[in-house]
Order: C-alpha cells, then sequence, then structure tokens
C-alpha cells in the first residue's frame, strides 16, 4: 500500500445561531469532480459538547466527545461540483468544561481527501515491548 498526503481544504467560515443552550452551524462546501475517485470527509478539531452532524440533509454523526477531535465520512453524500449543506446541531453540557465555557464548533473543520484505501486517523497503534543495548521490540497495529 502506498501512502499519499493528504490534500486538505481550508478552513470554513461557519454562520451559528445560539438558543438555550444549544448551537447551530450552517455552512456550504463544494467538492471538485476531481476528487470523485476519493473518500472524502470532515474533520472537525473540536465541538463542545453533543453534536449531531447533517450532510445534504444526512444525518451522519453523532458525537458526544466534547473536545476530542471527530471525522465524518461524507463520500457516499457528496453532489461533486455542486454546493453542499453542512448542519451541525450542539446541545451544550451543564459544565462544558474546566477551561472552556463556551460551546458549538470552536476548533477548525477541514475537508480532506484519501484515496480510497487509507489508514484513518488515530490507525496506528505502536507499542514497546522490550529495551536492550542497541536494538528494541515493537508491537504495531494498524
Amino acid at each position: 500500500m502506498r501512502l499519499e498526503r493528504r490534500k486538505v481544504g481550508k478552513q470554513f467560515k461557519i454562520s451559528a445561531f445560539i438558543r438555550k443552550k444549544k448551537v447551530g452551524s450552517i455552512f456550504f462546501v463544494k467538492v471538485d469532480e476531481e476528487y470523485k475517485d476519493k473518500r472524502v470527509t470532515l474533520y472537525f478539531e473540536g465541538v463542545a459538547t453533543k453534536a449531531t452532524v447533517y450532510f445534504n440533509g444526512c444525518l451522519l454523526k453523532h458525537s458526544f466527545t466534547g473536545f476530542t477531535p471527530f471525522e465524518v465520512d461524507i463520500t457516499d453524500c457528496v453532489k461533486f461540483g455542486e454546493k453542499n449543506l453542512i448542519a451541525v446541531h450542539v446541545v451544550l453540557g451543564e459544565n462544558c468544561g474546566r477551561w472552556y465555557s463556551g460551546g458549538g464548533i470552536f476548533r477548525n473543520v477541514r475537508l480532506v481527501y484519501k484515496n480510497k484505501t487509507h489508514i484513518s486517523y488515530d490507525g496506528v497503534w505502536i507499542k514497546q515491548l522490550a529495551v536492550g543495548k542497541g536494538s528494541a521490540v515493537f508491537e504495531a497495529n494498524v
């Protein structure tokens, strides 16, 4: 398998609204025709706290991780060469966090293109089993 550098799109300008501990964000993205043979994902670096992601009206992801990045595969719903609607509904927690008291999308959102066969984010785990003079033994899981 050959690994290729991912092409990462621009960050999105997001319009948001806030209402009684709920935040809604709506934005559009155009995915060029040249990426029809790729996997297309949205990579959210941070959404607080309980997020639901819709893409072109399809519910694709519930994420209750708060401050942990997550990825949403949008390949099957993309309209290549057209505007695509992304809607993110966020329900704020009572205490959103020790250091951050806000909510909604608070970090970057990226459009990512990958080969159909690829290693997912956080898809490689390496564990050191033994270390000796001039050598080491590792276990790797992909």
